[in-house]
């Protein structure tokens, strides 16, 4: 199937056609649509501030390794030639249930200008929080919001993780405050925000938070 853009469509039928495969199974690949799960995946890229014109769902993208059992992709970068990234699901290669993935060093540090790079340490001032599985999007919105005013901003990456081990990962990493939407604050339009240093907190609108951080 990765052969379609080197070989065309007719090569690869051929090749099907060869392997013992109907040729009919390529049109049932590409009529393959997203999964629930991948589209809750693109939805966190755009509000993770990602053009949703740099990725996409491809049906045919497949891997030369045979160990992969779920979704696989691949990182490119525009203007060069073959991927510099790529990686997938794999069950079975340890035993427990993984996503991995590696990078091509020598077509990495060609397509980088060269130029030096400060080493700027990332030391986040507010950690949003994910109340629930199901208000993930709100804490996606706040997090982005927070992003774009330059307040260094981290979100919690385990959605079903007690919100107890969310504050005491915030404390261990010397992050200041927390910001904490339960489904009362979110239909409220408020959030609560937690100052870990002295222990207070106050319910804050939501439009006022940056600002607010930004006095402290």
């Amino acid at each position: 199937m990765d052969k379609l853009d080197k070989i065309g469509r007719d090569g690869v039928e051929k090749e099907l056609v060869k392997a013992g495969f109907g040729r009919e199974i390529l049109k049932k690949v590409e009529g393959q649509k997203q999964t629930p799960r991948l589209k809750e995946i693109f939805l966190a890229l755009e509000y993770f501030g990602l053009d949703k014109n740099s990725f996409r769902f491809d049906p045919l993208l497949a891997r030369g390794l045979d160990y992969y059992t779920g979704m696989i992709y691949e990182i490119f970068i525009p203007g060069e030639s073959g991927s510099i990234s790529g990686g997938g699901r794999y069950d079975k290669l340890i035993g427990v249930p993984a996503v991995g993935g590696s990078f091509g060093l020598d077509r990495l540090t060609a397509a980088v200008p060269e130029k030096t790079f400060e080493n700027i340490p990332f030391q986040p001032q507010v950690l949003v929080t994910i109340f629930a599985p199901d208000l993930i999007q709100s804490s996606l919105t706040v997090f982005s919001l927070l992003q774009a005013q330059g307040i260094e901003t981290e979100i919690y990456l385990d959605p079903a993780a007690k919100l107890d081990k969310q504050l005491k990962y915030a404390d261990r990493k010397g992050i200041s405050y927390a910001v904490i939407l339960g489904p009362q604050e979110i239909k409220e339009g408020e959030v609560i925000l937690r100052d870990l240093r002295n222990r207070t907190q106050q319910s804050i609108d939501m439009k006022m938070l940056s600002r607010a951080l930004a006095t402290t």
